[in-house]
């Protein structure tokens, strides 16, 4: 009930600063407001005893968008990566994993455990690996292997 009440509160101090904001657009730019929040409580109780006034920024704030290609990959970035990646893996014990380590002998994985680990590849590069790739991934040096020739790194 409490926190339907704090809802219902937040609501309200909404709608009080959608309406600020409507009049403050209607006013002169040059009519500076910048007045704090004044409240009896922490922010996150969201219970104001007075309507904040808005803040007007200083600046105005510019957005650009930059398309261009990531640099090329190495092989040292694939393998930090997985090594991160199968390192932060719940099953695996992060002092047994190295480039020369096998997922179901040395780290002691099942086969869907390397199917796991193959979808959270897939998810932290962004690529698509099929069945085929997948069933020839044994060791972690494979899986740099597989990923060098996905991103066409060369040595």
């Amino acid at each position: 009930m409490a926190t339907l009440c704090r809802l219902r509160s937040a609501l309200r101090n909404i709608s009080v600063l959608q309406t600020q904001l409507r009049s403050a657009t209607h006013k002169s730019l040059a009519t500076p407001c910048y007045k704090t929040l004044t409240c009896s409580r922490p922010v996150h109780s969201l219970n104001f005893t007075k309507a904040p006034e808005l803040l007007r920024p200083a600046a105005a704030i510019t957005c650009l968008r930059h398309y261009a290609e990531l640099p090329p990959m190495t092989f040292d970035q694939l393998e930090e990566r997985t090594l991160n990646l199968l390192k932060l893996f719940d099953k695996v014990d992060p002092d047994k994993v190295k480039v020369e380590s096998h997922l179901i002998n040395d780290l002691g994985l099942d086969s869907l455990d390397v199917v796991e680990i193959i979808m959270a590849i897939e998810d932290e590069f962004a690529l698509e690996i099929n069945d085929e790739e997948a069933e020839k991934v044994f060791t972690v040096k494979d899986i740099i292997e597989l990923l060098g020739d996905k991103f066409d790194v060369s040595e």
